[in-house]
């Protein structure tokens, strides 16, 4: 008689076997199949969906669902194996279902670990999909495993019982220890999430040993990477960085898809990058209203490093670093939204409507910062069918709510 282990694992390699031929089939043609094939498939066809915005070929990938929430993109992924020497071996730590050692197969040899033998079949037959090889272990991350590798990638469990966490000591292995098998290596670039929350002695640790550097496409910030020793080096001289500037400052990236060709580790994606001290204490922390409103990307406000590039772009803060911008002129590029502004308007309903009337307004974007409301419920109340479109930037200046009402901008790269 099959135990559910033994059942699930005949599922498993089932799907592996027949699971992206019958997806790529229309759901009518399979009647055939049992429940528990037919629940799998209509796992993967939702799981698929739901990886479209972050990998360009999503037909060529199997998953879990906890894998797929905790993989890279493949954006993110191709930068990352970039920073690694060509044809040089990495060991690819905790590899979930394989979205980072197929970039890095691109380039070399890679030998995948993980803890869940699931994992390590799905991260094989994902590389196989497209074409490249991996080599695999299930076991933990320790010393034992790590071996004489020299090159390193790592990406913690954060979801260690099924319950996420940003706090570092609670990951699995807890980053603490990647850390000390990390720096034994040549060079390594240890993924977390934007936001891992550190104890101050871990802090001090990393601002010793690491460069930190944030990674961001579209309208979020993906992931953030310690980086150490030669792969400290790579990543200044694919920068353009001078050493002593990835050495000692935060690192914010963009990176683009643009390009009408798949990225890989060999040809990674377009970006932009910006490198400075995370804070810049000579910025005023609030400023009138002027000409146009700026709304930072993610990337630069969850680094630290929204102040600076404000600085460095004549732009204030209205209130709080974690606000909106103002300046006299219109900033080009992917950094910041832009706006130019119409008018300030107390956050009324009646002045509001009052307005939006005046003014012959059709479609409404409700945007905001430094308050909480849904943003998505005002776009409903205040939009109509016809008009010239206006966005509604609410936050406060000084202690009251306003709303900017602003022309959205279209951006110049």
């Amino acid at each position: 008689m099959q135990t559910d282990k033994t059942r699930l694992n005949d599922l498993q390699e089932w799907l592996l076997v027949h699971g992206r031929k019958l997806l790529s089939q229309p759901p009518a043609d399979w009647k055939y199949l049992t429940r528990p094939q037919l629940s799998m498939l209509e796992q993967q066809a939702a799981l698929r969906v739901r990886s479209r915005h972050r990998f360009p070929e999503p037909e060529q990938w199997l998953w879990s669902d906890r894998s797929l929430a905790q993989a890279s993109d493949w954006l993110s992924a191709c930068f990352k194996a970039s920073l690694f020497p060509r044809r040089a071996e990495v060991l690819d730590g905790c590899c979930g279902a394989g979205a980072d050692a197929v970039a890095l197969a691109a380039r070399g040899a890679v030998c995948a670990i993980d803890n869940d033998p699931w994992m390590t079949a799905l991260a094989v037959n994902n590389a196989d999909a497209q074409g490249l090889s991996l080599a695999t272990r299930t076991t933990n991350l320790d010393s034992s495993a790590i071996g004489e590798a020299q090159w390193l990638h790592v990406d913690p469990d954060r979801r260690p019982g099924n319950r996420k966490t940003l706090i570092a000591d609670q990951f699995s292995p807890p980053l603490q220890d990647v850390l000390h098998l990390a720096n034994r290596t040549r060079g390594y670039a240890i993924k977390l999430a934007p936001s891992t929350l550190f104890d101050l002695d871990l802090t001090h640790w990393i601002a010793e040993h690491c460069v930190r550097v944030w990674l961001g496409g579209h309208c979020e910030c993906r992931q953030q990477l310690l980086i150490g020793n030669e792969v400290q080096d790579n990543l200044a001289r694919n920068l353009g960085l001078p050493e002593a500037v990835s050495q000692r400052h935060a690192i914010a990236i963009l990176l683009t898809d643009g390009s009408d060709r798949l990225a890989t580790a060999l040809e990674p994606s377009n970006h932009y990058c910006f490198a400075a001290p995370a804070q810049c204490e000579s910025v005023s922390l609030e400023a009138d209203v002027d000409q146009f409103i700026f709304d930072l990307h993610p990337t630069l406000h969850v680094s630290g490093l929204a102040l600076a590039w404000a600085h460095q772009q004549n732009l204030y803060p209205i209130s709080g670093q974690h606000g909106y911008y103002t300046g006299s002129q219109s900033v080009p590029g992917p950094w910041a939204q832009s706006f130019q502004v119409m008018d300030v308007i107390a956050w009324d309903d009646r002045k509001i409507r009052k307005w939006l009337r005046q003014n012959q307004v059709g479609q409404v974007e409700v945007k905001c910062r430094m308050v909480t409301m849904n943003a998505n419920d005002f776009q409903r109340r205040y939009s109509k069918p016809e008009g010239r479109p206006v966005t509604l930037l609410v936050t406060r200046i000084g202690d009251r709510v306003r709303a900017i009402a602003a022309e959205r901008l279209q951006p110049v790269h």
